[in-house]
């Protein structure tokens, strides 16, 4: 079993496991003006060439901040953030931990070191522990739970990290023979781009608007956010 789903959005689970509330769309106005928030008081250029994503107010860092700034009591109670593939797969295993193409989509990765940016989580002062391992496509997360394995008749099937971010696994299932490729994948919103070795973080593909999101096997595809199927 595989699972990818759309980027930034995630839950947040307890240190008992629980599911704190569920998870808040991108689309919510929580986020209306943190951006500019933000960066009143942070340079957005040394940001950019650290973590390498877009600045949109949806991204997963924006609606951290948001909760911060309302004092939410859930990010104060929980114990891990788990991207939507995370949470679907910890549900399945019992094992919470971060795929790392998801978790690229929260403007929280260091883009070169492919793990998280421990000095944009203090800098924002967010709660460190929320981050867990990061993990790589073909990792195999687990296995079915007991109680799931028998319910469905599956039994002991393997749940393996794919491309979860959705996007990620489009690309990865190009059938070219040739690089480099360009790619056109259209969804909510479409994404045009390319994938490349290692990351772009020039302040030109900053104020092009484009963005470095993980790949499988470790590429990054860099690209631009555009008006998708959605109006």
């Amino acid at each position: 079993i595989g699972i990818d789903t759309w980027g930034v959005d995630f839950g947040l689970i307890d240190k008992n496991g629980n599911l704190l509330g569920n998870p808040v769309c991108y689309r919510d106005s929580r986020t209306d003006g943190l951006p500019e928030e933000v960066f009143a008081n942070t340079d957005i250029s040394r940001h950019y060439a650290e973590v390498g994503i877009q600045v949109m107010a949806i991204n997963t860092l924006f609606q951290l901040c948001s909760m911060k700034k309302s004092d939410d009591i859930l990010l104060k109670m929980a114990d891990k953030l788990l991207f939507m593939p995370d949470l679907f797969s910890y549900f399945l295993t019992g094992i919470a931990n971060n795929e790392y193409c998801i978790a690229s989509t929260s403007e929280l990765l260091d883009a070169k070191r492919r793990n998280w940016s421990q000095e944009t989580i203090r800098a924002l002062e967010l709660p460190e522990h929320l981050f867990g391992e990061i993990i790589q496509p073909g990792t195999i997360r687990g296995t079915l739970k007991e109680d799931i394995a028998r319910e469905t008749g599956l039994g002991a099937v393997d749940v393996i990290a794919v491309g979860s971010h959705d996007t990620a696994s489009a690309v990865a299932a190009v059938p070219a023979t040739k690089t480099p490729i360009a790619f056109l994948s259209s969804g909510t919103w479409s994404l045009l781009g390319v994938e490349v070795n290692e990351p772009i973080l020039t302040e030109e593909a900053r104020k092009a608007e484009f963005t470095n999101e993980g790949g499988v096997g470790g590429r990054i595809r860099f690209l631009q956010n555009i008006t998708g199927l959605w109006i």
